[in-house]
């Protein structure tokens, strides 16, 4: 029975393994559009999306391993030695599960801190075009009100005169 679970639990880190690939290759394209001077909102949206939804597989997969950890981990400390090689293997899957989460964490704040940027250079253009929009009806909310205003320069008399 223990066989069963460990081979369950191997499976479920594997799982997670290649799904952490794939949560770097979303967060390599993303890093990648961050990069072009006009950023694709929608494109990058369905990024975050898809990432979502491969943290919730995450959780879940993680969900699974630590129920069957609880049912096996008496077994496993007494039967240390006849369980080395499934040991060994999910320790080193672990390793490099940690080592990946490590890299996305690192990429994730890169990307937070991009996206910061294209947001900031959005909200200037943004309210350069407000404060266009604004002088402009102000421009035409004036000429269209029929004020008229003359211009009348003051000039001195000449000594000339």
């Amino acid at each position: 029975m223990i066989e069963n679970y460990l081979n369950i639990m191997n499976e479920s880190l594997q799982k997670k393994n290649t799904l952490l690939d794939k949560i770097t290759e979303n967060c390599e394209k993303q890093e990648a559009l961050l990069k072009q001077e006009e950023l694709s909102f929608p494109e990058f949206d369905a990024l975050m999306t898809e990432k979502d939804r491969q943290a919730a597989e995450l959780s879940k997969l993680d969900d699974g391993f630590e129920v069957l950890y609880e049912k096996v981990k008496e077994q496993l400390q007494n039967g240390k030695e006849q369980y080395r090689q499934q040991i060994l293997s999910m320790q080193a899957l672990i390793k490099e599960i940690t080592e990946k989460s490590n890299h996305i964490q690192a990429m994730e704040e890169r990307n937070k801190y991009s996206m910061e940027a294209h947001l900031r250079k959005e909200r200037g253009k943004l309210q350069m075009s407000r404060q266009a929009s604004v002088a402009a009806y102000n421009y035409y909310k004036s000429a269209s009100s029929g004020e008229r205003h003359s211009c009348l320069l003051y000039t001195s008399p000449s000594p000339r005169d």
